[in-house]
């Protein structure tokens, strides 16, 4: 039996405990982190990455992965080896194809097409990583798996893993913008980003 449990933590200024305390209650066999990837396909993390000043002030929440990772270090340390996997899209994707910042100027991005565009194609990698991270411990009796994907994302990705069809997953994504057609779609990403058109070349609907 597999049990996928999937914890929140909120990305701003504040410390949020929530799956650092997840990690001692569960004692998981596998995390699942919205880490990024080197080219896209699931990676084996076994120590916390390096967190510089640089880092926090770009992604403060970045404080709240030291007391998971102090927490894990505490369960290995009573022989319970979780295996901790990072499972989002590669560098460019997740860092540098951000075509449209949320700020006060600009406050709805979920209006915006490429904002949805990026989060389709990070959740593709996602969930094409966790379908081949369970398909390798299939020989397992049972897992406890923690999900450290905000919850918006792990929505989305349980929806992806049930195999959709593309106009389903068209509608999903993108139905909301109701005079568009995947051609123009194409058309739109090659003109605004490079690195949203090689991967929705790899991933189109």
């Amino acid at each position: 039996m597999i049990n996928l449990i999937q914890v929140n933590c909120r990305e701003d200024k504040y410390i949020d405990k929530r799956q650092a305390k997840a990690v001692l209650k569960y004692k998981p066999d596998i995390i699942l982190l919205e880490y990024l990837t080197t080219s896209g396909s699931y990676e084996q993390r076994t120590k916390s990455p390096k967190i510089t000043k640089e880092i926090l002030l770009k992604n403060p929440w970045v404080r709240s992965d030291k007391y998971m990772w102090t927490n894990i270090v505490k369960i290995r340390r009573e022989n319970h080896h979780t295996i901790l996997y990072a499972v989002d899209g590669p560098y460019d994707l997740v860092n540098e194809a951000n075509v449209y910042q949320c700020n006060n100027k600009n406050p709805n991005k979920t209006t915006n097409l490429f904002w949805w565009i990026r989060i389709y194609l990070r959740e593709r990698f996602m969930a094409e990583n966790i379908k081949k991270i369970l398909k390798n411990h299939k020989d397992k009796k049972s897992l406890t798996i923690l999900v450290f994907l905000q919850k918006f994302h792990w929505q989305h990705v349980k929806f992806l893993l049930s195999r959709p069809a593309k106009n389903k997953i068209w509608k999903f994504y993108f139905g909301r913008f109701r005079d568009l057609k995947s051609p123009d779609v194409s058309i739109k990403i090659k003109k605004e980003s490079p690195i949203l058109y090689k991967y929705w070349k790899k991933y189109p609907v």
